[in-house]
């Protein structure tokens, strides 16, 4: 128990400082239309103080940059893969919206889960 609550603390200190940090990804590459440990971890993140939009960098650019890949993803640009997750509302404002996926497109292929 200690040691979670040093990491969290550790996790405080570096968004309140400002410090830079990606997110961890399962790399498994499969399509998810469903809540994730990843999108659970945006939520914690920005709980512990980080600010939406450094949490959805942390994500998504951030990520590219740290694999040395961001001319290739990370961002929405001609040229690069992107997948594209859609969301009702707008997490800047409300963080946990990134539980409620709407649908992915990944390769121009939308996937959603309409049973939900």
């Amino acid at each position: 128990m200690q040691e979670e609550e040093d990491r969290f603390g550790l996790a405080e200190r570096a968004f309140a400082g400002g410090k830079a940090r990606g997110q961890a990804v399962d790399g498994e590459g499969r399509v998810r239309v469903e809540a994730s440990e990843e999108t659970r971890e945006l939520v914690v993140r920005v709980r512990m103080g980080e600010a939406p939009m450094a949490a959805l960098v942390a994500a998504t650019s951030r990520n590219a940059e740290i694999l040395g890949w961001s001319d290739r993803i990370g961002t929405v640009e001609a040229g690069k893969l992107a997948d594209l997750v859609a969301v009702p509302g707008d997490p800047l404002a409300d963080i946990t919206a990134v539980e409620r996926v709407s649908f992915v497109m990944k390769g121009g292929v939308v996937y959603r889960d309409d049973s939900r």
